[in-house]
């Protein structure tokens, strides 16, 4: 019988179906073969449940479950949850696992079995039509959780630190900032984190920060002191420390960074060595002077003479004669003479003065004319002169000379650049820290001065130079030109007064010298008010933290007809005030301590809405208005005042 060409080609159709079953079929053995090793080999505990009722069974687990439970996987298989593990442990998985595929969702759990601590990823597996399944894996996590703690036993232990310890990564970002580096710097964690070190903290360093890194990767280590800046804008000196973190292939990874405060410490040093070296200068001085003054009064006797018989001589002598112009001569040397013998006397603080009331600026004004001829023609000369001024009581000659000596001193730091040259004055309240910052300035009491500064935009003067410049003959020009700076420092010190030289190389020099004010008397155009009888009468709460502020203005207050109470902080003026209720006014620093004059105000106010308060303050009294304004206070007054503007302000 024939075989039809229809049932030929069927038949050949037959065989790409067998073909793609075999594959299937074939395809399907190698994944459940994939599937069974990766089982066996799963280096993560896995497994696949189904739901029965309120129960979960295991339908899968791979084969290092035996490490957690005890016995091989397939003796496991099929088992319920209370069939291996303990009733409340075996309630918890299951309730988890009813959860995940009823809610079908993803869940991660922290677990701990058998003193183990694991995490549990679970993952409902949905089938429509069939029942639901989970899956999921659980991560034996106990070294890794026992490392944290030990990491944050460690971070505790860094944070109890008193110093600063930070790490950066190779980029200088932060990566750890601990509680000691959040109270030295003032940035919190969350602030810091992620930041570059040395741009937040402003970091000036000893020596090129390239310099340094190279050591670092050399030795794994580098020490060294930095000048640092707080979040409140105050400079900090730190002793530094610094180790180099490395891989394990060797690679630099981080920086761990040790910063231990000594701001308090450098500043106590410089000041004992500032201190020291001002006594030093100070007994030099006074050894030098004792052998200035006795010459000088030797010498001053052989002028004397010198001086008088030449005199005499031109006295005898018709006009005209020949020797006539050599006896002149002789009578100028003389006087040149003479004014050296003043300067002499002037570097040994026994010079004799014509002490009268000096109006400075007055005085600068007079010389403008001398200074601009004697100083470089490339040098612009700028007046800045503070008014109203105080009077001081001086040598107005040797207050001359001063002015003099510091501007051809600013000339010759010029040379041969263009350049500027600033005489200034003012008037300021020193306390006694700051005087320390002066020359001479030991023994001098806090109150207001005279400042009399004069700047330069120059080359600056290095430190070794700035050591010797008040010493009489010193010069770095090829050789001396006298005593010159020490004069200067002669004439101050006679005047009870003080001196200040700040220079750095390349950017100028700044000289400045105090002198007592005197209290009452103001320079100024304006002609004086007539005399004013008593403003009035009654206690007045005068509130400021400086004793010599408030000894002045008591005085002030006494003499316009006034009853003073004084307090030294906001706390102090609160009790005051609670104790009587007949206060005429209060008269309130705003800087203080325990409780600025803001707060103390505020809390007045709330014990008695109508009191009368006038704020003092150092600030611009723009400033303080401002910040003051609609709050109700009677006046602002700004330091340094005199009785005129107390007067204004009361009136």
């Amino acid at each position: 019988m024939e075989t039809s060409e229809l049932e030929i080609e069927l038949k050949a159709e037959d065989f790409p179906r067998q073909n793609r079953l075999e594959r299937v079929e074939a395809e399907l053995l190698e994944t459940q073969e994939l599937f069974t090793l990766f089982m066996k080999h799963s280096p993560i505990y896995t497994f696949i449940k189904q739901l029965e009722g309120d129960n979960s069974r295991t339908l899968l687990l791979s084969d290092n479950f035996i490490n957690m439970l005890g016995r091989p996987a397939e003796e496991l298989r099929g088992r319920t949850m209370d069939e291996l593990f303990p009733a409340d442990f075996a309630r918890k998985i299951t309730d988890d696992d009813l959860a995940v595929v009823r809610e079908g969702k993803v869940v991660q759990l922290d677990e701990e079995f058998n003193g183990l601590k694991y995490v549990t990823i679970k993952f409902p597996i949905l089938r429509e039509g069939r029942d639901s399944l989970l899956a999921g894996f659980t991560i034996d996590v106990t070294e890794q959780r026992r490392s944290e703690e030990a990491v944050r036993q460690q971070a505790r232990l860094l944070d109890i630190a008193h110093d600063s310890i930070s790490v950066r990564d190779m980029e200088d970002r932060i990566t750890y900032w601990n509680q000691g580096a959040a109270r030295l710097y003032g940035f919190a964690i969350e602030e810091a984190q992620g930041r570059i070190i040395h741009e937040v903290l402003q970091t000036v360093f000893p020596k090129p920060l390239p310099e340094i890194l190279e050591q670092l990767q050399r030795d794994n280590l580098w020490e060294g002191e930095l000048q640092q800046t707080a979040q409140d804008g105050s400079t900090i000196t730190v002793a530094s420390r610094w180790v180099l973190q490395r891989g394990e292939a060797g690679e630099p990874v981080a920086i761990l960074e040790i910063n231990n405060d000594i701001t308090r410490t450098r500043k106590a040093e410089r000041e004992r060595d500032n201190l020291q070296l001002q006594m030093f200068h100070a007994q030099k001085l006074e050894s030098l002077g004792v052998l200035a003054g006795g010459i000088a009064h030797d010498f001053n006797n052989i002028l004397t003479t010198i001086m008088g018989n030449t005199e005499l001589a031109l006295m005898q002598l018709a006009p005209g004669t020949p020797v006539c112009d050599n006896l002149h001569r002789v009578e100028k040397a003389s006087r040149r003479a003479a004014d050296l013998v003043k300067q002499m006397l002037a570097y040994s603080g026994k010079g004799r003065f014509n002490v009268e009331l000096v109006d400075v600026n007055k005085l600068v004004e007079e010389m403008v004319q001398m200074l601009e001829a004697a100083i470089s023609k490339k040098a612009t000369l700028r007046l800045e002169l503070d008014r109203p001024l105080r009077f001081i009581r001086a040598d107005a000659v040797q207050m001359r000379q001063i002015i003099m000596n510091l501007v051809l001193n600013a000339s010759e730091a010029l040379g041969d650049e263009v350049g500027k040259i600033k005489v200034s004055t003012a008037q300021e309240y020193y306390s006694e820290d700051q005087l320390k910052g002066f020359w001479l300035g030991n023994g001098l009491g806090a109150g207001f001065y005279l400042n009399l500064a004069v700047s330069d935009t120059g080359c600056g003067i290095d430190k070794e130079t700035q050591s010797k410049i008040f010493d009489p003959f010193f010069s770095t020009k090829f050789a001396g030109r006298g005593l010159g700076m020490s004069a200067v420092m002669g004439i101050v010190r006679s005047h009870k007064g003080g001196i200040k030289l700040q220079s750095n190389l390349g950017m100028g020099s700044t000289f400045t010298v105090i002198l007592p004010a005197n209290d009452d008397i103001l320079t100024t155009s304006i002609p004086p008010e007539p005399p004013h009888e008593p403003l009035g009468s009654g206690p007045v709460l005068l509130v400021d933290d400086e004793e010599e502020v408030c000894e002045m203005v008591g005085q002030m207050l006494t003499k316009l007809g006034y009853e003073v109470i004084t307090a030294r902080d906001g706390r102090e003026a609160l009790e005051a005030y609670l104790l009587r209720d007949d206060f005429a006014l209060v008269i309130l620093d705003l800087t203080m301590p325990v409780m600025d004059g803001e707060q103390t105000y505020q809390q007045l106010q709330g014990i008695d809405p109508s009191v009368k308060v006038i704020i003092t303050s150092g600030y611009s009294e723009k400033e303080v208005t401002k910040r003051f304004d609609g709050k109700g206070v009677k006046g602002v007054l700004q330091k340094p005042f005199d009785m005129a503007a107390l007067r204004r302000v009361l009136g």
